[in-house]
């Protein structure tokens, strides 16, 4: 009987356990079908006549990561090559070089080079900057990261450059948290070559509010080289997901030696969590508040924004931006501007937008109007390939071809460029590997090529998801990238 149940008890575990190994290895080789972006251009309306201005040409590997991008220029009526940007990449995705060129008019010319080393545990220890003198690659600068901890947070960052040896630019310094991978502080520091020493720029500390920021205390140095208070800004969120509730901008006031507000900005959502109204309002007095803006938000019956307007107040209030949207599906079809002249609205653009089946955007055209009769002023189109591939391989979602990063891998800060209905609500949120939000801001557009900077300061070193999500309804867009700092 003993000898039975020791028997049935290892077929159990076997199954168990090749129930597991199977479970993971379909899981580890499951594919899927990604979309990229390869090309794009942009045209303007001159003389009556569409004459192409710029595109790019996008080329990627066979796990869908962008190897190559070239920039193209229309002159002489037909395209000619502008730069290109070439990566190569290691076997677990992170960039090795990245070679940059410009096209002389017969062949592409080396311009500049970055290269990244990394360590054992595969974080970024040096960025070597070259450019190139003509017949060879010649020192620029460099980044050296060191002290990193256990959750890849670095400890110190020097910044050099290279005028026959190596000379101090800039050094940035920061402490953790204990325990996390959270920056308590983070301070900077500019090299005065002519006293060989250190000279304080601006310093941030920062506390959290669960992952997500609760409030950047800035200091600046005095004249003694001390760090004196200068400004805070404060985050308070409602709802989970966490959504920016209020933000307040103070700054030092040393008289009654404490921070005094400035400005304000107040968000409410409605039941669907959809923001409804923001109000910008700014400090008067000893505890008084003067609106200076509001946003309203509008939507439907199945929470698509339809109408958005914004008005300033300074004795009444006045018109000044509204925006009226049609769909197809969940997607913006029609994008109506108004201008607002104190109490009426003037309407003065429209931006058709189309789509594929996959909700790839292919094809967006701005016309302006003139009181009687649009006219078109600009127009792109955007071309996809298909690409099929495991799911550990995939660095963004479906929806990312419309939307771009940079730098990738960053350090301090990240640039994201999208295409966006104009005067849209954006929220931008961050997120680790975990699926923990670590980030949040949201932002008025103002056209359809929409670009911000976010700062990457307070992230540790490791893998993110930045996610861009219209109020409008369409389709989030998502971006893998690394924070190595």
């Amino acid at each position: 009987m003993i000898k039975n149940k020791f028997i049935l008890s290892c077929m159990v575990k076997f199954i168990l356990s090749t129930l597991v190994w199977v479970l993971l290895h379909c899981i580890l080789n499951a594919q899927t079908t990604v979309h990229r972006k390869i090309a794009q251009r942009h045209d303007d309306f001159l003389n009556n006549n569409w004459e192409g201005k710029d595109s790019i040409l996008f080329n990627y590997s066979n796990d869908a990561i962008l190897t190559q991008q070239t920039n193209l220029k229309f002159q002489s009526n037909a395209w000619g090559n502008l730069l290109r940007n070439t990566f190569s990449l290691s076997s677990t995705g992170k960039i090795l070089t990245h070679l940059r060129e410009v096209w002389n008019g017969t062949a592409w010319v080396n311009n500049a080079q970055y290269t990244y080393t990394y360590d054992a545990s595969d974080n970024l220890t040096l960025t070597l900057y070259e450019i190139w003198n003509g017949t060879a690659w010649s020192l620029s600068g460099k980044i050296e990261n060191t002290g990193y901890n256990s959750f890849g947070v670095w400890s110190q960052q020097l910044t050099y450059t290279y005028n026959g040896v190596w000379q101090f630019l800039n050094r940035i310094t920061q402490v953790p948290i204990t325990g996390t991978n959270k920056v308590q502080s983070r301070e900077r520091e500019n090299w005065n070559a002519g006293t060989a020493t250190w000279s304080k720029l601006d310093k941030h500390f920062y506390t959290y509010n669960q992952d997500s920021i609760s409030s950047i205390v800035k200091s600046l140095p005095d004249s003694s080289q001390n760090w004196k208070s200068a400004e805070k800004y404060i985050y308070n969120y409602v709802g989970n997901p966490q959504q920016l509730e209020s933000f307040y901008a103070q700054y030092w006031n040393a008289d009654s030696n404490k921070f005094i507000d400035t400005t304000r900005i107040l968000n409410t959502y409605n039941a669907n969590q959809k923001i409804e109204q923001s109000l910008q309002e700014k400090r008067i007095g000893y505890n008084s508040w003067s609106t200076m803006s509001k946003q309203m938000h509008y939507y439907n019956g199945i929470n698509q924004l339809i109408e958005k307007t914004l008005e300033a107040y300074t004795n009444t209030w006045e018109n000044k931006d509204r925006y009226l949207y049609d769909y197809t599906g969940n997607l913006v079809n029609n994008e109506f501007y108004y201008e607002g002249i104190q109490s009426t609205w003037n309407l003065k653009h429209k931006v058709f937008s189309n789509y594929d089946v996959y909700d790839n955007l292919i094809f967006q055209q701005r016309e302006d109007y003139n009181g009687a009769i649009y006219t078109p002023v600009n127009r792109a189109f955007y071309y996809y390939s298909t690409f099929v591939v495991g799911l550990q391989n995939i660095n963004d979602s479906l929806n990312s071809s419309q939307a771009s990063i940079f730098p990738n891998p960053a350090t301090t800060t990240l640039n994201i460029s999208t295409n966006t209905s104009s005067g849209t609500l954006l929220t931008i949120s961050v997120y680790d590997a975990m699926g923990q939000l670590r980030f949040l801001r949201q932002e008025q557009t103002r056209s359809t090529n929409f670009t911000t900077q976010i700062n990457t300061n307070h992230l540790a070193i490791g893998n993110y998801f930045v996610e861009i999500k219209e109020a409008n309804g369409r389709s989030p867009k998502v971006i893998k990238f690394q924070v190595t700092k």
